[in-house]
């Protein structure tokens, strides 16, 4: 091969290279884009739920019914409850329980949260493993529901005390 065909070679050789790089550049940025959004909408989704909850968990208060909703929160997020001032990290400010919807189940990572000025409790438990040891299993237990993707939510006030928790077969799940 000549000196000519060489260099028309080489040049070719560099485009397809510098082609091939921002073709693979911009298939990253359209994964971070569509990961973005998609994490908005999951924070936007737990924030509607948690808006639908509240808003019934206002009227139960102040009229002692029981009700039910449907609310369609993030699969596979959680809804929690938090008393005693054991809030997550800068939420619920000056109230004396917080209702969570989070993604993850220690509230730590991406959630909304509503204080209120009366007893709140999800009548449910989560259970995390926590580790073990030869003197046996940790499990650490939260009062709270793993949410599916639609849930069928009560809403009833005992003992002075607004009780959330799931409907199962048309009938309110004791814990």
């Amino acid at each position: 091969m000549d000196k000519r065909g060489v260099k028309f070679l080489g040049e070719h050789v560099v485009n397809i290279i510098i082609a091939v790089l921002v073709v693979v550049i911009l298939v990253y940025l359209g994964y971070k884009m569509v990961t973005i959004w998609s994490d908005g909408n999951k924070l936007e989704r737990a924030g509607e739920a948690l808006e639908e909850i509240v808003s019934k968990i206002n009227v139960v208060n102040v009229e002692g019914v029981e009700g039910k909703i449907v609310v369609f929160p993030p699969e596979n997020w959680y809804l929690r409850t938090f008393s005693d001032y054991d809030f997550p990290i800068g939420e619920c400010f000056k109230a004396s329980d917080c209702l969570c919807v989070c993604n993850d189940i220690r509230c730590e990572d991406s959630k909304k949260c509503e204080g209120f000025d009366f007893n709140v409790m999800v009548d449910g438990e989560i259970s995390k493993f926590a580790g073990g040891n030869a003197a046996g299993v940790a499990v650490v237990r939260y009062p709270g529901l793993k949410l599916e993707s639609s849930e069928e939510i009560f809403i009833v006030k005992e003992e002075g005390v607004v009780k959330v928790g799931r409907v199962e077969n048309g009938a309110r799940r004791f814990y």
